[in-house]
C-alpha cells in the first residue's frame, strides 16, 4: 500500500491541483459534478468544491442547498467520484485530462435536452374506436333496417333510435358537418402536436406517432402526451439514458 501510494505522483501533488482548481476552474468543477451526479438542475461554481485528485479519480463535493457552502462531512453535502479511463500515467497528463473531461460534462450539460417519448393512449384509442361505431351505425340506415337487427330489438326501441338519428340530432346532414367541424380541428390540433414535438426535441418518428394520435384522439392525446413527457420527467430520462453515454473518458 505504501509503495503504491508513493508511486502515485498525482496523490503526492493533489494539494496543489486542489487548490488551482478551486480558485480558477470552479465553473468546469459545476459542469463535472452536474454530469457525473446525474443532476437535473446545473450547478453553479459556489455549490461546488474539489476535495480530492489521484491517478485512478478525482472528487467532487456539492451541495444542493441554496446559500449553503460546500464542504466535506457538511449536513445536506454530497461527494460525487469522477473516475479516469484509462488511469493516469503521470502527473504530466493531469493537465489535460481535466480539461478534456471538464469538456465533455459542459458540452452534455449545455446542449441536452428532455427525451420525448411515445406511448399509445389505449384506452382512449378504445374510446375513438367505440364512438366510430356508434357514429356508423346512428349515420347509416341500414343497421335499424337489418333483418336481425328488427328481431332482436323491439319496434318502440326502433322507432326511438330512428327519432334520435334524423330529429335529436338533425339527420345525417347535421351529423356529418358536425364530425367534419371535429376532424378539422384534430387535424390542427395533430399539427400543433408536431410543433411542439419539433421545439422540445423529438425523433422524428416520435413526433409522427403523436400527431398522428393527436389528430385521432385531440384532447386524450394532449393529456397523455404532457403527463407522459412533462418537463422533469422527460429531462430525467435524458440525463439517466443519455447522459452516461459520455461518462467514459479516453
Amino acid at each position: 500500500m505504501a509503495s503504491a501510494a508513493a508511486s502515485d505522483d498525482v496523490a503526492a501533488k493533489a494539494d496543489g491541483i486542489i487548490s488551482h482548481m478551486n480558485n480558477d476552474h470552479k465553473d468546469s468543477l459545476a459542469y463535472l459534478a452536474t454530469h457525473y451526479g446525474d443532476l437535473l438542475k446545473p450547478l453553479t461554481p459556489n455549490q461546488v468544491l474539489m476535495t480530492a485528485i489521484d491517478k485512478k479519480h478525482l472528487e467532487i463535493v456539492y451541495t444542493t442547498q441554496k446559500g449553503a457552502a460546500p464542504g466535506k462531512g457538511k449536513p445536506g453535502n454530497r461527494t460525487v467520484s469522477i473516475p479516469f479511463y484509462p488511469h493516469i500515467a503521470s502527473y504530466s497528463e493531469v493537465r489535460q485530462r481535466l480539461v478534456d473531461l471538464s469538456a465533455i460534462s459542459e458540452r452534455v450539460i449545455t446542449t441536452r435536452k428532455p427525451d420525448i417519448v411515445y406511448r399509445a393512449p389505449k384506452l382512449a384509442l378504445n374510446g375513438l374506436a367505440l364512438i366510430v361505431v356508434a357514429y356508423l351505425a346512428l349515420r347509416s340506415d341500414t343497421l335499424a333496417s337489418h333483418g336481425i337487427v328488427q328481431s332482436l330489438v323491439p319496434e318502440s326501441r326502433l322507432a326511438q333510435w330512428n327519432n334520435l338519428r334524423n330529429n335529436t340530432l338533425g339527420g345525417p346532414a347535421k351529423m356529418d358537418k358536425f364530425i367534419a367541424g371535429i376532424v378539422r380541428t384534430h387535424v390542427l390540433e395533430g399539427a400543433l402536436m408536431a410543433l411542439v414535438c419539433y421545439w422540445k426535441g423529438a425523433s422524428r418518428l416520435v413526433t409522427l406517432r403523436w400527431a398522428l394520435t393527436t389528430t385521432a384522439l385531440g384532447i386524450p392525446a394532449w393529456i397523455a402526451f404532457f403527463t407522459l413527457n412533462n418537463h422533469k420527467r422527460a429531462l430525467k430520462r435524458a440525463v439517466i439514458l443519455k447522459d452516461g453515454s459520455n461518462k467514459k473518458n479516453n
